[in-house]
């Protein structure tokens, strides 16, 4: 395309207004539809305005979203979890001394690391505003 240009002497490099597929989004109707439903991928979002995905996460930008990823955030124990959980350090420590084992367990830098494997979900938000956090 360019190099026809060129052929017909035009050697201006600048863009020409118009070029392009046109932009069919409603920032307000983008934005109702991200503040009804914050965890909407751009893809869901996509598919449902008729657009590219490189269209949403354009408009998205421009009216000032960002993708934030959720915490994980433990819950809090109630008085029979922390009473069960005492119980069962009781009998553990109990059970070391009558037959040591717990100088057979290797830990690294005192860390205990819990492995869960779901998906965290992401929120569009305002670039200013605290993520929501669910436990």
């Amino acid at each position: 395309m360019r190099l026809q240009k060129f052929q017909r002497g035009n050697f201006d490099l600048d863009d020409q207004e118009g070029r392009g597929h046109p932009s069919a989004i409603d920032d307000n109707e983008l934005k109702a539809l991200v503040e009804a439903d914050t965890c909407t991928t751009v893809r869901e979002l996509a598919k449902e305005l008729g657009v590219s995905i490189s269209t949403v996460s354009d408009h998205l930008k421009k009216i000032g979203k960002s993708k934030k990823l959720d915490k994980w955030v433990p819950h809090e124990l109630n008085e029979n979890h922390r009473n069960h959980y005492f119980e069962v350090s009781s009998a553990l420590l109990f059970h070391n001394q009558n037959n040591p084992f717990l100088d057979r367990i290797v830990t690294c830098d005192k860390k205990w690391m819990l492995y869960d494997n779901r998906q965290l979900s992401a929120q569009w938000l305002d670039r200013d505003e605290a993520l929501q956090h669910f436990p």
